[in-house]
């Protein structure tokens, strides 16, 4: 009987490649996604510019997350807050509580804007980031998409 012994650097280069290859990393988040934690400004509102789709009028909605899964920005008129679970959002998921929005009235293509905004925002339930853009998708594909505060406009 003839036996083979397979050197240990094998078995250590194929373990390492057997843990990179998985799906996610420690915190539940799929590899290459980055955090959505941080300060973002809407670029693309279902695939439209923010140039075409917000009204002069109407201030560019933000987005605002922070490690307690608070988000806050601006609407377009309003400011807003709501809750996502950290726990979610370290998933890749993207689930808000009820929004909560100051009340200032402002002209009637802005509060559309900010209507459509707002809605969106509560129909995403996952989200993509690279580090310098934020998707927030639901299950037809990307609704909103936003850059990094500071980020280049490639």
């Amino acid at each position: 009987m003839k036996t083979t012994l397979i050197p240990l650097s094998l078995i250590f280069i194929g373990l390492a490649g057997t843990i990179l290859g998985c799906s996610s990393t420690q915190s539940g988040r799929p590899v290459g996604s980055a955090s959505p934690l941080g300060n973002w400004t809407l670029w693309l509102i279902q695939g439209e510019t923010v140039e075409t789709a917000v009204p002069m009028t109407a201030k560019t909605p933000t987005l605002h997350i922070d490690s307690e899964g608070q988000i806050s920005g601006t609407a377009g008129v309003n400011q807003y807050s709501a809750t996502s679970p950290a726990d979610v959002l370290a998933q890749n998921r993207f689930e808000l509580g009820p929004i909560i929005t100051t009340r200032m009235a402002g002209p009637p293509q802005a509060m559309q804007l900010e209507s459509r905004y707002l809605s969106l925002l509560q129909q995403a339930r996952r989200y993509q980031s690279d580090g310098k853009t934020l998707a927030l998708m639901d299950d037809s594909g990307v609704l909103l998409r936003f850059r990094a505060d500071g980020a280049d406009d490639d």
